[in-house]
């Protein structure tokens, strides 16, 4: 009985620990700043490092870096 109770107790403390890891997220770029007279860009994007682990489109970056140029 005291074996079947510590493995109940791991099961769920296992299921918390799974309820709480970090996700994969797709994030979209945006501008944050630059400069006209160097012609410069920054592009930037928002994330919780505690739970997100950022995905990013390296082309939308690109795209968006020409749309404001």
């Amino acid at each position: 009985m005291r074996k079947l109770i510590c493995l109940l107790a791991l099961a769920m403390v296992v299921v918390m620990m799974a309820g709480c890891a970090a996700k994969p997220v797709y994030k979209d770029w945006m501008a944050v700043g630059g400069s006209r007279s160097d012609a410069t860009i920054k592009l930037g994007y928002t994330y919780n490092p505690a739970k997100e682990i950022p995905t990013l489109n390296q082309q939308q970056a690109l795209d968006l870096a020409t749309q404001k140029c």
